[in-house]
């Protein structure tokens, strides 16, 4: 399958499993909507409230300055635990579930209720899973922190003989460290982006019982060069959700909007897990 195809051929397979099964696909919508929407709420708690901020106080120090940065950080780190813990637990299981009600319904197989607690008959491999994707963004997050502090070291010292209060250093250096975040962001993104798959790769039988590893493997293996293909269909399931809005008065992203995003994700997946399995037997057939 050329990749200039996978955006026409994704539409193709989305609209089929809409007329057929939109029902499934609505309430997959709505369950990845809700396991999608807490977590980001529980993060944005932890970075945008991440405890108490002096805001002035003439008498304090660079080492309180500092101190008092540390303890920011610490906070936004606990509460981020908090939410992967959430995260690992839940959402991504039920989000994965959801996903594979759709993969069934991108295949023409009916949708099951049940499919939706396979990430938990599961629990090895797609925990493996889990557990990597988690750390893909992790890493990146910890290096952050880590920049962060540095960075943060060096505005203070920069700062010290120029401001006349220090806890006016306090604003500055929060900027600095989101600043600093900026390209730790995306190469979170970028990771997820290429490990996406894998949750679903962990529980469908057509992958075999590939394991956490293999199912990640597997996610990098099918997203490899499809960075701009799959950023149309995603460019595609973006307009699909904000045109939804406009109809039956906002209804229309739960029944219109969300379902075709669920689909438009499985299909995608359908379609290059199929590509992958025949250039397999394309080359096993050769030898």
């Amino acid at each position: 399958m050329p990749r200039q195809t996978l955006r026409r051929d994704a539409r193709v397979l989305a609209t089929t499993a809409l007329d057929h099964h939109r029902p499934a696909l609505v309430w997959a919508g709505i369950l990845t909507a809700l396991t999608t929407i807490v977590p980001l709420i529980v993060g944005a708690i932890a970075l945008l409230q991440p405890g108490a901020i002096p805001t002035s106080t003439a008498t304090m120090q660079a080492d309180e300055a500092l101190q008092a940065l540390g303890s920011v950080l610490a906070s936004a780190g606990l509460r981020a635990l908090v939410s992967i813990g959430f995260l690992l637990l839940l959402a991504l299981p039920l989000s994965y579930g959801a996903a594979y009600i759709g993969v069934r319904a991108i295949r023409g197989e009916p949708p099951r209720t049940a499919d939706l607690l396979l990430p938990f008959q599961r629990p090895i491999a797609f925990g493996g899973f889990a557990l990597l994707l988690i750390a893909s963004g992790l890493v990146p997050l910890v290096a952050w922190m880590i920049a962060a502090v540095a960075v943060g070291v060096v505005v203070t010292l920069a700062l010290l003989g120029s401001t006349p209060d220090p806890a006016d250093m306090m604003l500055p250096m929060l900027w600095t460290v989101l600043l600093v975040g900026v390209p730790f962001i995306f190469i979170s993104i970028y990771f997820q982006f290429r490990l996406v798959f894998g949750g679903i790769a962990a529980i469908d039988p057509s992958c075999g019982r590939v394991g956490g590893w293999g199912s990640t493997v597997l996610s990098w293996r099918l997203t490899r060069g499809q960075n701009l293909p799959l950023s149309w269909v995603a460019w595609d399931a973006l307009v699909a959700l904000g045109a939804s809005v406009l109809r039956d008065f906002g209804l229309g992203i739960v029944t219109r909007g969300l379902p075709e995003v669920v689909a438009l994700f499985c299909a995608s997946y359908e379609l290059l897990l199929r590509r992958l399995q025949e250039q397999s037997a394309s080359r096993h057939g050769s030898q």
